[in-house]
């Protein structure tokens, strides 16, 4: 409210009554009115305004979103499919029986896929999630239990480099993997730093087996679906982005015609704190009925301070009015792209404050 409106006197006319300073000092904007006599030097008063903040969210990639509460980041890749051929898989034991009806050949394959990063991420540190695995066959046989007695086995990974993220073993002694169902499993990831794809892996040890019809045409195909991964931060590549915080009012509506009438000129002072390594040209657009007012605006990294100056019109053009918004949106990393660090609860935050400079009208 406007009795809470602090001032500063910046200038005075040496030897000016010290009685008169006094009740100024102490006056503040309580009921927003001059003494009878109006001063005849300018002062300068601080008004207080809305902080605003411009959130992670909005430098994010769209495959990266926040979770549930805004503690982590969660990462969308993308559903891959593989499947290679009883040929490719059994080699030439089932090449020279195709089309036969022989006793069930031994092979073990190893076979595999990779689920991408996005372009837009250059490092992930992973702190849970899954990979939904499902395996599915048109073989004649049953690999992993060709016959009554014969059992053989699947083993699935994930890996991220060198470090085996998700591990899953299917054993022929406690599951049956008939023609035409799917085997559906879950890899839970293990916390880790991923820079490039997650590596998903099929090891299928199949026995000798009962007499079956050979085609090496039939197929054997894995899908990997990842599910909720979740990150405690990321790197990202940003480039050109436009970014805009959140919008917010202005409470000068209640300011005194007195006040209007008298003043000179006025600024915004901007406080703005970064945490990212980004940069960039950004606008103040302050709305008012019948009014508009564009200020350019530099965003630095780290803290920095912003004066953006109004001149006697655009001053008086907002106060009194209502309502009364301010809007910060622009570019940043334009000229080269960014890869900034970023963690979920990170955000620019932008204090900002008005000064107006008050004085006589003749002065």
């Amino acid at each position: 409210m406007i009795d809470r409106i602090p001032f500063v006197p910046r200038r005075g006319r040496p030897g000016a009554p010290s009685v008169f300073l006094g009740a100024l000092l102490t006056l503040g904007l309580a009921a927003c009115e001059f003494p009878t006599e109006l001063p005849k030097w300018d002062t300068t008063w601080i008004v207080p305004a809305e902080s605003t903040t411009i959130s992670v969210t909005r430098l994010l990639p769209s495959s990266i979103t926040t979770g549930a509460g805004g503690t982590s980041f969660v990462l969308d890749l993308q559903p891959v499919t593989v499947s290679r051929t009883l040929a490719e898989i059994c080699g030439s034991p089932c090449a020279l029986a195709n089309g036969l009806i022989v006793p069930k050949p031994r092979f073990e394959t190893a076979f595999g896929t990779s689920i991408s990063l996005p372009a837009e991420v250059v490092f992930a540190q992973v702190t849970g999630g899954s990979v939904r695995i499902a395996l599915t066959h048109d073989f004649s046989f049953d690999p992993i239990r060709p016959s009554a007695s014969a059992r053989g086995f699947i083993v699935v990974t994930a890996t991220a480099g060198t470090a085996v993220i998700g591990r899953d073993s299917i054993a022929g002694e406690n599951t049956a993997f008939a023609a035409g169902t799917t085997l559906n499993r879950v890899l839970t990831l293990s916390a880790t730093n991923v820079t490039g794809p997650i590596a998903i892996n099929v090891r299928l040890n199949s026995p000798a087996g009962d007499p079956v019809t050979i085609d090496t045409s039939d197929r054997l195909s894995l899908t990997a679906t990842p599910t909720q991964i979740q990150l405690s931060q990321a790197q990202i590549r940003v480039s050109n982005r436009t970014i805009d915080a959140t919008e917010v009012e202005l409470d000068l509506g209640d300011i005194d015609e007195a006040v209007t009438e008298n003043v000179k000129g006025g600024a915004l002072l901007l406080s703005l704190a970064n945490p990212f390594t980004v940069t960039g040209n950004l606008s103040a657009v302050i709305t008012a009925p019948g009014t508009t007012i564009t200020k350019a605006i530099p965003l630095a990294q780290g803290f920095s301070s912003v004066r953006v100056e109004f001149n006697q019109q655009e001053i008086q053009s907002i106060l009194g009015a209502s309502p009364v918004r301010l809007r910060v949106s622009g570019s940043v990393c334009g000229s080269a792209p960014c890869t900034p660090t970023v963690t979920p609860t990170q955000s620019v935050t932008i204090a900002s404050r008005l000064e107006l400079t008050i004085g006589p009208k003749g002065n």
